[in-house]
């Protein structure tokens, strides 16, 4: 390797008239090395999300929902409950009857309560002036539904639950009975997917349905995406 050299810079010497010394030293001149190319960051996947924590139960909420469950259940017969199931379609005859009835075990404990108005959740609000908040359930089956409003810990809830009667296999009968139930139950298990489906929700709403994106649509239709949350009532019913 060293003749070569030698060899390349006595040619270089002859031709362009440098130094044999010179032409040497030209040679063994490295150039720089190339910059190390340094790595893109490997992206680091998002840790999954931990699922939030259900906030404490608020205990003076606790304690006067309690207090309601025990003068309905001294209150409401059976017999009452089951004579709420809805007949011939007329649903609102039934819920008008609840809504009452609820109204009367507010004022006989001299509870103060703001009505909710028509199709509004949350049927009684600031139930005893301390920010409890009731809805009121009458269902003929294992399903309840909430419509679009969300079940949530700031919500109870009060299901009046008609009964079930099996003329065939009467082991299967369920009994009329209430239940008292605050909304956090009613998420246990969604956990996971909840935030997920509400966030799809919220972009196809602004995708579709509002802002500039709905003015841009063409044609004269248009779209307004709502959920209906339900859920099985099954484990909380006395069998």
């Amino acid at each position: 390797m060293k003749n070569y050299a030698a060899d390349i810079a006595r040619k270089l010497s002859i031709k362009y008239g440098f130094s044999y010394e010179e032409a040497l030293e030209l040679l063994s001149e490295q150039p720089p090395p190339p910059k190390a190319q340094v790595p893109e960051q490997a992206q680091v996947p998002e840790q999954a999300k931990v699922p939030e924590q259900a906030p404490a139960p608020n205990q003076a909420h606790e304690e006067l929902f309690r207090k309601i469950q025990t003068q309905m259940e001294a209150s409401i017969s059976v017999d009452w409950i089951k004579e709420r199931r809805t007949t011939n379609g007329d649903t609102q005859h039934s819920e008008r009857d609840v809504i009452k009835k609820m109204k009367e075990v507010f004022d006989n404990m001299s509870l103060t309560y703001t009505e909710a108005g028509s199709q509004q959740s949350k049927d009684f609000r600031n139930v005893g002036g301390i920010d409890l908040n009731i809805e009121i359930k009458k269902v003929d089956s294992k399903t309840i539904i909430f419509n679009d409003t969300c079940p949530a810990h700031g919500i109870y809830y009060i299901i009046i639950f008609t009964g079930k009667e099996c003329k065939r296999q009467v082991e299967r009968n369920i009994p009329p009975q209430l239940c008292f139930i605050n909304g956090g139950q009613f998420l246990v298990g969604s956990e996971e997917w909840l935030p997920e489906f509400k966030t799809w929700l919220t972009a196809g709403k602004d995708k579709y349905a509002r802002g500039e994106n709905a003015k841009n649509l063409g044609g004269i239709l248009s779209v307004y995406p709502r959920p209906t949350f339900r859920a099985d009532i099954s484990s909380f019913l006395k069998y």
